[in-house]
Parts: C-alpha cells; sequence; structure tokens
C-alpha cells in the first residue's frame, strides 16, 4: 500500500491544522497555531491518506446558499452555489440567502393595461398578452375590439345602394333570391354559398 507522507506545522495564520500521528496509525488532532513563525514539527507517515469526509454532513459549510456533496470515491468536499430557480417563471426570481435558503422572488406583474388582451402567466416563458378574439365568423361583419371596456364590436359592412354583402364582398342585389353572390344567375357558386350556411338560423 502506498504511503503518505504528511509535513506538520504550526502557522501564524489563525487557522487549525491536521496532524497525524508519527507512528504511523493515521489518527488524527487538531491544534491552533502559536504566536511567532511557521514551525516545522516534523514529518508523519501513514499508511492511507486521511480522507476530508466520509459523507455529505462532514462537508457542512454552514452556509445554506451552497450544496455539499463528499465524493466518495476522493473523500474530497464540494459546496457548490444552491441552485434556487424552479422552474416557474410566474412566483419571481428564486434566490438565496444566508440562514434562510431559497425563496421565491415577486411573481411578474402580466397587466398590459391594455382591456383587448387577455392577460396570463405561463410557468415556462412568463407572462402572455393574447388579443381578445372577436371573430363572430360573419364575413359581413367587421370585427374589433373596444379599448375602454374590451368588449367585441361586430358592425355589418354597408354596401352601397342597389348592393348587399356576400362573403364579405358588395355585389349586385338582384331580384333573383337564389343568386347569391349577385353575379346574375344562379349556378355552382351559389350552392356553395347555401351549403355552407347550412344549419340553424340566430
Amino acid at each position: 500500500m502506498d504511503h503518505v507522507e504528511r509535513k506538520l506545522y504550526w502557522t501564524n495564520n489563525n487557522n487549525l491544522v491536521q496532524r497525524i500521528n508519527l507512528d504511523g496509525s493515521g489518527g488524527v488532532e487538531f491544534f491552533a497555531e502559536d504566536e511567532g513563525a511557521i514551525i516545522l514539527l516534523g514529518i508523519a507517515v501513514a499508511p492511507f491518506a486521511i480522507p476530508d469526509c466520509a459523507d455529505d454532513a462532514d462537508c457542512d459549510d454552514c452556509d445554506d446558499c451552497t450544496t455539499d456533496v463528499c465524493d466518495s470515491d476522493t473523500g474530497e468536499c464540494s459546496n457548490e452555489p444552491l441552485v434556487c430557480d424552479d422552474g416557474d417563471a410566474c412566483n419571481g426570481t428564486e434566490s438565496c440567502h444566508h440562514g434562510v435558503g431559497c425563496f421565491d422572488g415577486t411573481p411578474p406583474d402580466c397587466d398590459d393595461e391594455n382591456e383587448c388582451t387577455t392577460d396570463d402567466c405561463d410557468p415556462a416563458s412568463g407572462c402572455t398578452n393574447e388579443p381578445v378574439d372577436c371573430n363572430d365568423d360573419d364575413a359581413c361583419t367587421v370585427d374589433s375590439c373596444d379599448a375602454e371596456s374590451g368588449a367585441c364590436v361586430n358592425e355589418a359592412i354597408v354596401c352601397e345602394e342597389g348592393k348587399k354583402c356576400v362573403e364579405g364582398k358588395c355585389v349586385c342585389d338582384t331580384n333573383c333570391p337564389a343568386d347569391l353572390n349577385g353575379d346574375g344567375h344562379v349556378g355552382a357558386e351559389d350552392l356553395a354559398i347555401l351549403l355552407g350556411s347550412w344549419g340553424d338560423c340566430d
């Protein structure tokens, strides 16, 4: 088995120093530095390296904003910054405070002060402001949204005298009731208009 050499020092930087017993037993003690220069106490040879940790608890740095992990293969500690993001854009930007840990931020204000949009929040992307759908499926009306009230307005298309609105267009109004597209004769296009309007009347 490989032996690991450790030089033992007293330091003058106010740190605790790990000591490996000189008899090679691998025992561990701690002592504080004394005043004065660095003093070499001796050299210890242990039959194994003394790891930093045996489990995660040994790596606790008393900081609520780090994730403390012990690498079981190397015996080394890591203290990575804690990731507080919960993936929800609707509860604000998460942050970490010492002594508290993670907590939510301030939820976003999704109100765009536009009465003609529907304001909502998508957890994945954040605020959404979709336009109000005022389409009444009638090609002969002009559909819009009242900016003050948010109410839909569906105004009928007004054609000049002698014409009527058919599928969004003003066409000649003939005396033939079946001439639905106003082209002066009854044909397949008129039948298509009729079938397209098939169903109950409002």
